[in-house]
């Protein structure tokens, strides 16, 4: 198996040292104006500039060249950027530079052209930044070639290709120049380090491989930096030491992934001659010298082993947090599935609540329309009794007038009595027979008058006019108990208006406490104060919204005031601030006495909430009772009973007066024949025991007709009892009357509370459902983190293993052929430093200085990102 050295070892050994893919610290490079690098390509050179980890601090001058390229990698233009360091702070800095457009990039210092290759710049003590172009030929070149499912394609080709892409990058050493060393005729190179990077679209390119080097991913895009050194295989004559076939220094990198709509922003390569100068090979006295840190370099490969395996155990614990992550994650997408679901039953159920509250609404709009007719009932029924008291006195006036006549005929009788006492005196027959006479026609009017029936038409009618309210009366009763138990059944649903103006209130002390960091801002930037006072103003906004039917118009209109007067405030003088601080101020106290009224409102709201369950079941006893007693009062017991009373008395007294005129008649009829007998001398004490007995029978009669009218003077009084009573219904249905247009205002209270919950209810539900959407989502990203953790974890496993196999196969291989062919490597090595050393830099350099040059290739995009 090769030894394969790859970019990252042949770096460490060149430079014996160790360098890698990591945020090394750079010291300030020089400011350009038109080398064609832009923002989208610092993180390639970024990756690329640590790679090569160059050291800067030794020198007087460092320059950048830059190269603009096509996309195939010819050169089309070429920068050079120089910083000249001014470590002791002098006024001039002199410098040589074949350079043609040369311009100050940083600062306003001129230079003055000495005419002989030089230029002295006025310093001032300051560092220059310069920047101009040139023509020379590049001590190194870079050619990309790239194939597409294994055919070589042109750049413009590759434009939005899909399939498998290689990307090869050729580097061409051209300082290469003959030389005898240790008697050997041999070609060495300058040693220049080269490293490409480019930046790939994860979404366009998958499977990235390079040979030479890493890719770096962030799960987005992909970094990958490759590393050769062009020349140095040759140079250090390693074809000729045994195992040469194990030994493999790169000199090209290849990049190979599947593409797809490829696009390709920009390659850099970044080449520097510093790596030898880094060794320190001017230290090295001796070969003893140099196996030593042939030694240090095995130890740090080992330390590098070590730590990819502590990489690789980290790994493994953030892959199993990940996974317990996902877990987590997991049971809080069943949360927030079950929140939903109990977001819908409250939904569902706020729908059933303003329905029913609703139809609590219209109930009770329907017991308000009954207990007006019932009051209207009651008031018919009042008018009623009042007739059946006005009925009861004239009959209680008729058995009185009844009885005082009766009293009249005992007292004629008794005048008969004597009358015949006196007929049996002188001439008193004839007398007697004209009396009997007249007593009889007298009785035969008064059983005429008898006989006629006593007018009860306005007191049977009041009777049954009361009998109809009544009835109406217990049916509108019955409707106020069914409307009653609607009533205790949705008493508890009241909105939270107290709370919501409590929230308002809050915002009110958010909104004073804003302004006043405001007053006192002091033309200072009260950006953050303005911020505070707007977002208090906009949630007291929500809040007072939120309050739908029961919104405060006024608040509204005082936030809308403080509102536009914050749009006034500036970071000025804190006097521009008064006027509209003072505004707000002001808005702000009146919304938290607004807020007050409010939140009393919404206690009230509460107090009927806790007053209705109460108040409901007082008319349901209420209105059962006067169901119950209307019934009984319209029954056969109640007004059906008074009136039969009524007229079985009125009957029966009238029966007893009948037979007591028919008994008077009778012994009128004897009186009259007793007479005539006595007026002929005869029968005398016949007729005298006719006239006691007349005289006897009219006193029963007018006794009768007292009980007659006592039981009528009963009537009365019962009659004007009903009407008290019946006052006393009126009162009770007018009251009852009132309550329901309470109980209606509130039910309507309710419905509009309800109708708010739903659409909370409504806005809840759609906030739970875009938490279950945000959840899974979350839940997505989680499971692409799970698989990141599982990549990186074998990224890290394959770091480990490479970096062991890396130590064994290759340290320790370069470590064994050095010290196999130390002498000769060490020659060739000293060679290279010293050929480095010789002649000017690129672009030039003052004389007596030292100047690294690093070289970064850029070349054209390919399509676009």
């Amino acid at each position: 198996m090769k030894k394969r050295i790859t970019a990252a070892v042949l770096a460490m050994c060149v430079t014996l040292g160790s360098i890698g893919i990591s945020a090394a610290a750079s010291e300030e490079q020089p400011e350009t104006t038109d080398t064609g690098m832009d923002m989208d390509t610092a993180a390639v050179k970024a990756a690329a500039e640590s790679t090569l980890s160059t050291s800067s601090s030794k020198n007087a001058k460092e320059s950048t060249v830059y190269v603009i390229a096509d996309a195939n990698g010819h050169r089309q233009k070429t920068i050079v950027s120089s910083w000249l360091k001014n470590k002791h702070g002098v006024d001039e800095l002199k410098d040589r530079s074949t350079l043609t457009d040369i311009q100050n990039v940083k600062g306003d210092e001129e230079y003055i052209d000495n005419g002989d290759g030089t230029i002295t710049w006025n310093a001032e003590g300051n560092d220059i930044y310069y920047q101009g172009t040139t023509t020379e030929e590049l001590p190194v070149d870079v050619q990309i070639t790239y194939y597409l499912d294994g055919r070589k394609v042109s750049a413009e080709e590759l434009d939005g290709a899909s399939g498998h892409l290689r990307i090869a990058f050729r580097y061409e050493n051209n300082t290469g120049r003959r030389q005898t060393i240790n008697g050997e005729d041999c070609t060495i190179y300058k040693p220049y380090v080269m490293v490409s990077g480019i930046l790939m679209d994860e979404e366009k390119a998958r499977n990235i491989e390079v040979e030479n080097g890493r890719v770096i991913s962030d799960g987005n895009q992909a970094i990958v930096v490759g590393m050769a050194l062009p020349g140095l295989k040759e140079g250090l004559g390693l074809d000729d030491v045994d195992n040469a076939d194990d030994i493999e220094i790169p000199e090209e990198v290849v990049v190979d992934a599947d593409v797809e709509d490829f696009s390709l922003l920009t390659t850099l390569t970044l080449a520097s001659d510093d790596a030898l100068k880094q060794v320190g090979l001017d230290d090295i006295d001796s070969v003893d010298e140099l196996k030593d840190q042939m030694d240090e370099l095995s130890d740090a490969s080992e330390q590098l082993v070590d730590g990819s395996r502590a990489l690789a155990d980290g790994t493994a614990i953030l892959y199993d947090g990940t996974n317990e992550l996902a877990d987590g994650v997991g049971t809080l997408a069943d949360g927030a599935n079950q929140l939903d679901e109990g977001a819908g039953s409250l939904k569902d159920g706020s729908k059933q609540l303003k329905d029913g509250s609703q139809e609590l609404a219209d109930g009770t709009g329907s017991l308000l329309s009954g207990a007006g007719s019932l009051d209207e009932g009651a008031g018919n029924l009042k008018e009623g009794s009042a007739s059946l008291v006005d009925g009861t006195e004239i009959l209680a006036g008729g058995t009185i007038a009844l009885a005082s006549g009766l009293e009249q005929i005992a007292s004629g009788a008794d005048g008969v009595y004597g009358g015949l006492v006196a007929l049996t005196g002188e001439n008193g027959a004839g007398k007697l027979a004209s009396g009997a006479a007249a007593l009889d026609q007298g009785i035969s009017d008064l059983q005429k008058e008898m006989s006629k029936p006593i007018d009860t038409g306005d007191l049977s009618g009041g009777l049954e006019q009361i009998a109809g309210k009544l009835q109406s009366i217990a049916g509108a009763a019955d409707s106020i108990t069914g409307a009653a138990q609607q009533i205790q059944s949705l008493s508890g649903s009241v909105p939270d208006v107290a709370g919501e103006a409590g929230s308002i209130s809050d915002q009110a002390s958010s909104i004073l406490a804003a302004a006043d960091s405001i007053q006192g801002s002091d033309g200072t930037d009260n950006s953050g104060a303005v911020s505070a006072a707007e977002s208090a103003i906009r949630a007291a906004m929500a809040a007072n919204d939120a309050l739908g039917e029961n919104r405060s118009a006024e608040v509204a209109s005082q936030l809308s005031s403080a509102l536009s007067s914050l749009s006034g405030v500036s970071n000025s003088e804190k006097i521009d601030n008064a006027g509209a601080v003072s505004t707000i101020k002001t808005a702000a106290q009146s919304i938290q006495q607004s807020a007050g009224a409010v939140s009393q409102k919404g206690q009230a709201m509460s107090s009927i909430a806790s007053g209705i369950g109460q108040y409901a079941d007082g008319i349901e006893q209420g209105a059962s009772g006067i169901s119950g007693g209307a019934a009984a009062l319209a029954g056969s017991e109640g007004i059906g009973a008074v009136q039969a009373g009524i007229e079985g008395k009125i009957s029966s007294l009238t029966s007893q007066l009948n037979g007591a005129l028919s008994t008077i008649k009778d012994y009128s009829g004897q009186l009259a024949a007793g007479a005539g007998e006595l007026a002929n001398g005869d029968q005398t004490q016949a007729l005298l025991a006719g006239a006691r007995e007349l005289r006897d029978g009219a006193k029963e009669a007018a006794g009768s007709a007292k009980q007659v009218a006592g039981g009528a003077n009963q009537v009365k009084a019962g009659a004007a009892q009903l009407d008290t009573g019946v006052g006393s219904l009126k009162s009770g249905t007018k009251d009852l009357k009132s309550g329901a247009k309470d109980l209606n205002v509130g039910a309507l209270t309710l419905a509009s509370g309800a109708a708010q919950l739903d659409t909370g209810a409504g806005a809840l539900k759609s906030g739970t459902e875009s938490l279950v959407s945000g959840v899974g989502e979350l839940d997505s990203g989680v499971y692409e983190l799970v698989n990141g953790a599982q990549d990186l974890l074998s990224g890290a496993e394959e770091l480990m293993n490479g970096m062991v196999t890396f130590d064994k196969d290759g340290i320790q291989a370069l470590t064994e052929a050095v010290n196999d062919n130390l002498t000769g490597t060490y020659d060739r090595l000293q060679a290279m430093q010293d050929y480095t050393d010789e002649g000017e830099p690129f672009g030039g350099v003052a004389e007596g200085k030292t100047c690294a040059v690093k070289y970064i290739f850029k070349t054209e995009e390919i399509g676009k990102q």
